[in-house]
């Protein structure tokens, strides 16, 4: 994240790094608002008011941003954490590219022009120059993009998108590992069963003309209102798939005979479309995602390679996991933690995380290790995980970043298609 400071509790310091970084200009957004409400820019910490007992959040403001035709975006990606302990986190593969309505400038006749600065879709919107999305296939165009759209238009310039989107992945994973002591003693205090709660948080990300992405903010409730075909195709589901994963099933409507009321009530909205399964999909799952294969807790070979009994716990960690997770092979959904990498966070928790681990064994043995011999036995015993020769997400997109360079766009606007369109 950029340097942030809350204001009035740490002027001083605010004072002080603007002392040693007098260049730099900030933004400045009032605590618990939202849809761009309140949002100012300044060079001068000075210009910085609140009211009596209110606080603001500053950062440093990221001047720096790559642009596409001259315009400023971000990223809205969508994360869903559906268990604290174990630690469970999945990224809805499609997100919303949101673009300013101005061309970014940074004069100061420009710096509180907020259609330059701001990309929310509540803020632009009342700019006349906003052109909105009117037909979902006709995605890449206007102010508003997916992020395929995105991605394709990165790669077509040069842009490597997977290295770029492991580094917003890394994010996601840290992001979440930040607070999740304090909600996963919440949630052993006051959480009676750890299967009936999920979250979904909306992930605002930037990305520096260095193509280095940065997180803007985490929504603890992202805007789910449909504003266009578009919104509609990616926030319709990115739900449907969610509430499939954490167990929850669309009912069809019945009627309960001549006269009667119908056992369910009848959608009013338009008909929504059959997903089609992942191409990856395991085909021990159903179409609805359950699995078909027996539990993990049952495989004898599995249970050796563990070498210990099975707790109560273990055990339920084990199950619901391996259900879960067949379940979010079908839809937008993908797992980002646990993986067999898992491993690679640990030094990121305050304290060792049994549960954790022993999901990172199950993935482990789902790829396909051998476990008859005694140094797999011997590693699965010690609660450690063989990195594989490949190199992991993190280090790949560290070794990476140098090899960018700078992005250059082309001079037209974004709310015309580009040449790649028919």
């Amino acid at each position: 994240m950029p340097k942030t400071f809350v204001v009035p509790r740490e002027y001083d310091a605010l004072l002080e790094y603007h002392r040693q970084e007098p260049d730099s200009t900030y933004i400045v957004k009032p605590c618990g608002s939202s849809c761009g409400k309140g949002i100012y820019i300044t060079r001068d910490p000075h210009n910085i008011t609140t009211e009596p007992g209110e606080s603001v959040v500053v950062c440093r403001y990221l001047d720096k941003p790559l642009l596409i035709n001259g315009f400023k975006f971000d990223l809205r990606i969508y994360v869903a954490v559906t268990c604290f302990d174990p630690l469970r986190i999945y990224i809805f593969e499609e997100g919303l590219c949101r673009f300013a309505s101005e061309k970014f400038d940074q004069s100061g006749e420009n710096l509180s022009n907020n259609f330059v600065h701001l990309t929310n879709y509540s803020v632009n919107k009342h700019n006349s120059n906003y052109v909105s999305n009117t037909d979902e296939d006709q995605d890449g165009e206007g102010h508003k993009w997916s992020l395929t759209a995105l991605r394709s238009y990165l790669r077509e310039h040069g842009v490597d998108d997977k290295l770029l989107w492991d580094r917003i992945h890394d994010i996601v994973i840290k992001s979440i590992i930040s607070v999740e002591p304090a909600v996963r003693a919440a949630s052993a205090m006051y959480q009676q069963c750890k299967n009936n709660c999920f979250e979904l948080f909306g992930f605002d990300v930037l990305i520096e003309d260095n193509l280095r992405p940065w997180l803007i903010e985490v929504n603890l409730s992202p805007s789910l209102s449909i504003s266009s075909p578009l919104d509609r195709k990616i926030k319709a589901e990115a739900v449907a798939d969610l509430l499939t994963i954490v167990g929850l099933h669309a009912k069809v409507p019945r009627d309960t005979g001549k006269g009667g009321k119908s056992a369910y009530r009848h959608s009013t909205g338009p008909k929504v479309q059959k997903r089609k399964p992942k191409k990856d999909r395991d085909p021990k799952t159903t179409r609805d995602g359950e699995s078909t294969s027996k539990s993990i807790i049952d495989d004898p070979q599995f249970l050796d390679m563990v070498g210990e009994s099975l707790t109560t716990e273990q055990r339920w960690a084990l199950k619901s996991s391996q259900e879960e997770l067949a379940r979010a092979r079908v839809g937008g959904w993908q797992c980002l933690f646990p993986t067999r990498h898992s491993i690679t966070y640990s030094a990121y928790f305050d304290g060792p995380r049994p549960l954790n681990a022993l999901l990172a064994r199950m993935l482990w043995w789902n790829a396909g290790v051998e476990p008859s011999s005694a140094h797999a036995k011997a590693i699965a015993r010690n609660h450690s995980i063989p990195f594989w020769k490949e190199e992991t997400s993190t280090s790949r997109v560290t070794s990476g970043v140098k090899n960018w360079g700078t992005h250059t766009s082309p001079d037209t606007s974004p709310v015309h298609k580009s040449s790649r369109r028919r």
